[in-house]
């Protein structure tokens, strides 16, 4: 399992512990990834919600190529089945792939 740390300055570790400098290293992926992960791993984001807080700036057919492409990005350097989608207009971090320092407070 991954560990997201938001709480203090950001961070991701691998399931040996190692942080993922590469992923890090790339601001809007990490926002995503972090966005995604609050309140909690498992909770639902709509897809509009994100390209409008994401790319305000792009019209909707742009804002849908930068997501998908993130998200691909993303995909690339997390364990797959991380980032998983409800038909074309929901996503979500699976809770058994990802834990955050977030969630783990308010338990």
């Amino acid at each position: 399992m991954y560990t997201l740390r938001m709480l203090g300055g950001i961070g991701l570790s691998d399931t040996d512990g190692r942080e993922m400098d590469a992923l890090l290293r790339q601001p809007k992926h990490v926002a995503l990834l972090a966005y995604l992960a609050i309140p909690r791993p498992g909770t639902w984001h709509r897809r509009d919600i994100v390209l409008g807080t994401f790319w305000p700036e792009h019209d909707q057919a742009r804002a849908r190529t930068a997501l998908r492409s993130a998200l691909y990005n993303l995909r690339r350097q997390l364990p797959e089945g991380t980032i998983v989608s409800r038909g074309d207009d929901e996503l979500s971090l699976a809770p058994a792939a990802i834990r955050t320092d977030v969630a783990a407070m308010s338990d």
